[in-house]
This record gives C-alpha cells, structure tokens and sequence, in this order.
C-alpha cells in the first residue's frame, strides 16, 4: 500500500489529539484519559483517521503524522482536551 497521503487531509481537533498519542506510544485507554474522552470515542476517531488517509495501521498514522509536521510539542501548545 502506497504511504503517499495528501498532507492537508481535514483532521478534526480531537483526531489530531489522537494522532498525538499515537505518535507517544499511547494505548488507547491512556489517550482517552489524557483528553477525556471514553475507549470507544477513542477508537473511533482512530477509526476516522484511517479511513481518511488511507492507511491501515497506527504505526503509519504515526509515520505520517511526524512526516508532515502534524505532531507538536503539548507543553507549548496546552493540553488536549
């Protein structure tokens, strides 16, 4: 499968917190907590993020999301949530 996704791909604030914690090496339940929200919503947007650029596992999400400057440091931009 080709890794090639558009860059500007429309995230939604809380899918980008997600990638986030992807990204951190975050279990599901640890990102929950983080931006306090519940498992299910959790996996739904990592649902939604697949679905929208094409990819199939979260190691390629996080590939992707470093790739193109998707991922910030937390402690300069405030917490998610």
């Amino acid at each position: 499968m080709s890794e090639q996704v558009d860059a500007e791909v429309s995230l939604s604030f809380r899918e980008l917190a997600v990638i986030r914690g992807i990204v951190d090496g975050k279990t599901y339940r640890q990102i929950a907590e983080e931006i306090d929200v519940g498992f299910e919503t959790v996996r739904t947007n990592v649902a939604s993020v697949r679905n929208k650029l094409g990819i199939r596992s979260k190691a390629a999400i996080a590939a992707w999301a470093v790739r193109n400057n998707k991922v910030h440091d937390n402690r300069r931009y405030g917490r998610m949530g």
